[in-house]
């Protein structure tokens, strides 16, 4: 997710954040969070290693948002959109969706681009 912030003012939005949530989609949040559904007791560990910087479990939410405000400075997303928000909301669908369907349903990757498409409103 890091080329995010270079892929401002290139292709459109919507792809430039599913290029990102591809990131999300084949990484290790399955694995985390079968890990912490299975051994809820790792929940305390991982607020451990959240205390003292090992994990940073918004940085997706946080890139989004840096990324949307740079696209909204450009005028391709709208000028009063909450990009925290959407950030918020894109990171809970992918998470969502892939607690609920697993991240090689047949039709994820196209529920998150229009929930994007969605969100964006472009």
């Amino acid at each position: 997710m890091g080329d995010l912030p270079g892929r401002v003012g290139t292709a459109t939005v919507v792809d430039n954040l599913m290029a990102a949530v591809e990131t999300l989609l084949t990484g290790n949040l399955m694995a985390l969070a079968g890990l912490v559904l299975a051994r809820p007791s790792l929940v305390t560990r991982l607020g451990e290693a959240l205390d003292d910087g090992t994990l940073e479990l918004d940085a997706a939410e946080r890139l989004f948002t840096a990324y949307l405000d740079a696209e909204r400075r450009l005028g391709r997303v709208a000028s009063d959109a909450d990009t925290a928000s959407l950030a918020l909301a894109l990171v809970g669908a992918v998470h969502q969706l892939l607690l609920t369907r697993g991240p090689h349903a047949p039709d994820l990757r196209e529920r998150l681009r229009r929930l994007a498409t969605t969100l964006i409103g472009r």
